[in-house]
């Protein structure tokens, strides 16, 4: 009884060795969070159904976000990041038969990568990839996808909690099916703050 005791014992302190030894790498593994923030649409002309405008548009962006980041090195990180969001992003006047462009819900798949500073807590990366959208057009959904591309910076509070700020740019140009039909689509930039949890 005394051997199976220290069998199991054994095997706990090996088994809780290892959970520490993976949680103590903050830069290496899977991690999931969540976001929030702001949106700006660019200057350019918008087109719509009901007619183009200029202007200036906005709103807020919030939702969450999953990836993965692999060591390359003792100072550079690559890994792939998803994120999925809801926004309040709007462009136009609120008229029932004026031009007018919401973006309630914003997807990415992007790849990042970048070098590890000040006693590796901090991570400052570029990111890129792929961008969904579901846009209302005064009333009519259509889906829209594009490119994404932008930069951050990710601080490790601790071996796995972390926060970061990030800068990204879109462009929604393309029509995610031949019923779509939105013109050039939206050009924007978010502004978000995060939090990520490192398993």
């Amino acid at each position: 009884m005394n051997n199976n005791f220290l069998r199991g014992a054994a095997a706990l302190a090996g088994l809780s060795a290892c959970l520490v030894a993976g949680a103590a790498e903050p830069w290496s593994g899977f991690y999931g969070g969540i976001n929030a923030g702001r949106g700006t649409t660019d200057t350019d002309t918008i087109n719509t159904r009901l007619g183009s405008f200029n202007g200036d548009g906005s709103g807020a962006v919030g939702g969450i976000q999953l990836g993965y980041n692999y060591r390359l090195s003792p100072a550079f990180v690559i890994g792939i990041e998803n994120s999925f969001d809801a926004t309040r992003i709007e462009a136009g006047n609120a008229g029932t038969l004026s031009p007018h462009l919401k973006l309630p819900l914003l997807a990415s798949g992007r790849i990042r990568g970048g070098s590890l500073l000040l006693d590796e807590r901090l991570f400052l990366y570029g990111t890129g990839g792929v961008a969904f959208g579901r846009l209302d057009d005064a009333g009519v959904r259509t889906g829209k996808y594009g490119w994404t591309a932008g930069a951050g910076a990710e601080w490790a509070w601790s071996p796995v909690l972390s926060t970061n700020i990030e800068v990204l740019a879109y462009n929604l140009s393309k029509d995610w099916s031949k019923d779509d039909n939105l013109g050039s689509g939206l050009k924007f930039k978010t502004i978000t703050f995060g939090i990520n949890y490192h398993f």
